[in-house]
């Protein structure tokens, strides 16, 4: 099938988008389809377990700018019109339908070094932007071996990209390519967000989650695999700055609007918990379980999770199937009171002095 993109800026911030221009007098024209709207860019089903692999033929003005999509730059021919090419993209493993994506852009293109695996890393800036981007996003291949070395190699081929968004704040999974926004992009403190946005191709874009319910088997393995990069990158007291920021967020949150971080109805409206809860009161879950369990067992459990599941939906029953597994013991009434509840317990300390 083919879609043809006219002069398309819809109300909402999703599908198909064509930036008005920039600052510097460009139009950026992008997409977006998380978590449901991949139907207003190409025919797909929405379900969050669904699996595909993709190719991009995209067709635009040879002056239009850098255009980046999913997957592996495969080849650039001729277009049907004079002053035209049609850039050819091929993603050959399988990964969610909201994580396909292009960008097309007045990008500035680095080549950002190799990771131990031989992955390569690019990145797509604007040209304001460029040299304090580069700056911050050098630590992707720390993160590519990181990840590789505790988790398993990345599996979506040798290439893996950063993209400058025209939104201003966080990031999008887009796989081989996540959009960074804007502000994220220049904030040395906010590095940690690439760092995120990486760790789902192992979590979320590599294993996928089976029902929106399951959120924070992607967001919240994702924040906790982000902290525990920092651990082995910066040191201990800054993998502990990070999580007590996730405590006193997910604290926030589980005040402002409880619910689990799995909520019991399996097809839920993910933007209904697209908060902290899943984020960083998941991540804080998995943060107990590694002291439970023993960071070496913990982590030979998520290495064995990853090898099993890649390219697969999980749900979080198996994960409880997986932690009793490995324990010897039942997890249900630890699941039953961290991620099947909607509260955190609160603890009163009462000391006296003599003297």
């Amino acid at each position: 099938y083919s879609v043809r993109a006219q002069r398309y800026q819809p109300q909402n911030f999703h599908g198909l988008i064509a930036s008005e221009k920039n600052e510097r007098g460009k139009e950026v024209l992008w997409t977006l389809t998380w978590p449901d709207y991949c139907g207003e860019v190409f025919p797909c089903t929405t379900d969050p377990s669904d699996g595909v692999t993709a190719q991009w033929h995209l067709t635009l003005a040879d002056d239009q700018g850098i255009v980046v999509a999913n997957g592996r730059r495969d080849e650039v021919t001729p277009g049907p019109t004079a002053g035209t090419s049609t850039h050819h993209f091929v993603l050959e493993t399988e990964a969610p339908t909201y994580a396909l994506a292009f960008t097309v852009g007045d990008y500035v293109v680095d080549e950002g070094g190799i990771s131990a695996d031989g992955v390569r890393f690019t990145s797509y800036t604007f040209p304001a932007d460029r040299e304090t981007a580069i700056g911050i996003w050098s630590v992707i291949p720390a993160g590519l071996d990181f990840f590789g070395a505790t988790l398993g190699p990345y599996r979506f081929g040798e290439d893996f990209s950063l993209v400058e968004a025209e939104f201003l704040l966080g990031g999008m999974e887009h796989v081989t390519m996540p959009f960074i926004g804007r502000f994220d992009t220049v904030q040395i403190e906010l590095q940690s967000t690439v760092i995120h946005e990486l760790s789902h191709h192992w979590w979320g874009d590599g294993v996928r989650i089976r029902y929106w319910a399951d959120f924070w088997l992607s967001e919240g393995f994702a924040e906790y695999a982000m902290a525990r990069f920092y651990r082995a990158y910066e040191g201990e007291e800054r993998f502990f700055e990070i999580l007590d920021e996730f405590k006193l967020l997910a604290v926030s949150a589980m005040e402002d609007d409880p619910h689990p971080v799995r909520p019991p109805e399996d097809d839920i409206d993910v933007l209904e918990i697209f908060d902290s809860i899943p984020y960083r009161m998941g991540a804080w879950v998995l943060r107990m379980l590694e002291v439970r369990l023993g960071t070496e067992t913990f982590d030979a459990l998520l290495t064995e999770w990853f090898e099993t599941h890649f390219a697969q939906a999980v749900e979080t029953e198996e994960l409880l199937s997986a932690v009793n597994r490995v324990s010897g013991a039942d997890y249900t009434p630890f699941f039953e009171q961290w991620v099947y509840t909607a509260e955190i317990p609160q603890v009163t300390v009462r000391f006296s002095t003599n003297g």
